[in-house]
C-alpha cells in the first residue's frame, strides 16, 4: 500500500511540476515575442539581440515538450518493477524541481 501511494504521489507531483514548468516557458515564449516586436530592427546592437532572443526562444520551443516526453518515460519504466519505478520518480521530480525552480528565477529576473 504505502508503494503504491509514494507511485501515485510522484506520478502527480511530476503531473503537476510538468505543468509548470510548461506554463513558465510559456510565460517566457510570450516575453520574448512581445520584446522581439518592440526592438528597433534597424540598428545594429537590435540584429544581435534579435538573433539572440531567436535562439533563446527556438531553445525553449524545444524544451516546451518535456512534459509529454517525461511522461511517455515515466509510462514505459511503470512496466518494470515497482522498485525501479519509485526510483524513477524520484530522479525526474528532483530533476523537474530544480527546472522549475531556475525557470521562476529566470521569469522573475
Amino acid at each position: 500500500m504505502q508503494e503504491f501511494l509514494c507511485n501515485n504521489f510522484f506520478e502527480f507531483f511530476i503531473s503537476l511540476a510538468c505543468s509548470q514548468y510548461n506554463d513558465l516557458q510559456k510565460a517566457n515564449l510570450k516575453n520574448y515575442d512581445l520584446e522581439l516586436k518592440t526592438i528597433n530592427k534597424d540598428s545594429e546592437v537590435s540584429k544581435t539581440k534579435i538573433k539572440d532572443l531567436e535562439l533563446e526562444v527556438s531553445a525553449l520551443k524545444a524544451e516546451v515538450n518535456t512534459y509529454e516526453t517525461i511522461r511517455e518515460l515515466f509510462a514505459k519504466h511503470s512496466l518494470h518493477n515497482d522498485e525501479e519505478r519509485t526510483l524513477l520518480a524520484q530522479d525526474i521530480a528532483r530533476y523537474l524541481y530544480d527546472v522549475v525552480r531556475y525557470s521562476e528565477y529566470r521569469t522573475i529576473s
